[in-house]
């Protein structure tokens, strides 16, 4: 499932539209539909290729090439395949259209807006508690074998050291 967005950019003049808003959790769900025009009319793109620059709030600029669709009309499209809009605020886009090695043009900037996610609160962590608890029953274990071993009963020492890990178990 994807979060589907259509674009048109001219070469030549700003097109207006309405920013799209984009939360920053969004993940690999994000595809643009872009349509390339010059003075209104589609730009011919055959033999090109084309790619998407998005310069981000924090000045960082990521770059993504486009699926050509529809090369008579001028459309392409886009799902991107990094976190582009992981920072919340204004980005800025550009299409990029690179006919020959050396013959490039670039169309008139358009925004999309990110919105901070709810569920954004930092990296995600990980913990294993797995690994803590089996360090704790190996510790009791170990108390238990210097029991036995020992041929003692329970005493002060051994009773406190398997509250502690008792303890520990708990606040796992």
């Amino acid at each position: 499932m994807f979060k589907n967005f259509d674009i048109t950019v001219d070469t030549t003049k700003g097109v207006k539209k309405r920013a799209n808003t984009i939360i920053t959790n969004d993940s690999k769900t994000i595809k643009s539909s872009i349509t390339i025009i010059q003075s209104g009319e589609p730009v011919y793109l055959t033999g090109s290729t084309v790619r998407l620059s998005v310069k981000n709030q924090d000045k960082k600029t990521v770059f993504q090439d486009c699926t050509i669709i529809d090369a008579a009309n001028g459309k392409c499209e886009i799902t991107f395949d990094t976190q582009v809009y992981i920072v919340p605020g204004l980005h800025l886009e550009e299409v990029m259209n690179h006919f020959t090695a050396d013959k490039l043009y670039v169309t008139c900037k358009v925004s999309n807006t990110a919105n901070k996610g709810i569920l954004d609160e930092g990296p995600f962590k990980s913990t294993n508690e797995f690994q803590s608890i089996n360090r704790v029953i190996e510790d009791v274990k170990g108390i238990v074998v210097d029991l036995w071993d020992n041929e003692a009963g329970i005493d002060a020492q051994a009773e406190s050291d398997l509250e502690v890990m008792a303890v520990q178990l708990v606040e796992l």
